[in-house]
């Protein structure tokens, strides 16, 4: 993995990172075949807006990531110089954007490998995992500030089993949410200010993840 790529990623180094210590406990298994069931054929992104403006809250459904939001502008895609070749280009679809003096994450990683999926005790190992791979990329992102956990929330979309979790530090705050959909795991964060995280950026945000076909 390219770490230079995922530098600003926050919630998808923190997938990596719980992705590995899961992976690390579990025997190798030889591959058969590509990673073709992971490739995501384009970085072309619909963006629906009502208004024009860099700040206009808009629908953001990049194709072929299969997911949906609604953020406060167009949103850059560090991963897209890794996807010219390698794994990154299978595995990996991360966004951020910077607005408001708030940063907005999100992202997904392709499936995992069918012998960690395969386990019975996965979910339940990956979530219990989370809060402290989020944490570590909390801390190699932001030196100088000490987030702490504050809670967390089991939660679902469409069926899906997710987890909510919040991160408090002085004066500045932090969400972020994690879901594994047939293998694969979707996430989302904002992060910023204690002062500009209200309802109507932080919920609006969260509120509108919906995964797409």
């Amino acid at each position: 993995m390219n770490h230079k790529i995922f530098r600003g990623a926050l919630l998808l180094a923190s997938v990596c990172l719980v992705s590995a210590s899961v992976s690390a406990q579990q025997p190798r298994a030889r591959r058969s075949g590509g990673l073709d069931n992971l490739s995501l054929p384009s970085t072309t992104a619909r963006v629906a807006s009502a208004s024009a403006g860099a700040r206009a809250w808009q629908t953001f459904a990049p194709e072929g990531a299969g997911f949906s939001v609604s953020v406060p502008g167009l949103p850059e895609e560090p991963t897209r110089a890794g996807r010219e070749g390698g794994q990154a280009a299978a595995q990996f679809r991360s966004y951020r954007l910077t607005s408001g003096g708030l940063k907005y994450e999100f992202g997904r990683t392709g499936r995992m490998p069918e012998q960690l999926v395969a386990q019975a005790d996965y979910v339940e190992r990956f979530f219990a995992g989370a809060s402290q791979g989020i944490t570590a990329a909390l801390a190699q992102a932001h030196q100088q500030v000490r987030f702490k956990l504050v809670s967390e929330e089991t939660i679902s979309l469409d069926g899906y089993e997710g987890r909510e979790y919040e991160f408090a530090a002085a004066g500045q705050r932090a969400v972020a949410r994690l879901f594994l959909v047939d293998g694969s795991v979707f996430a989302l964060s904002v992060i910023g200010a204690n002062s500009e995280m209200t309802p109507e950026n932080v919920s609006r945000f969260l509120n509108s993840f919906a995964l797409a076909q």
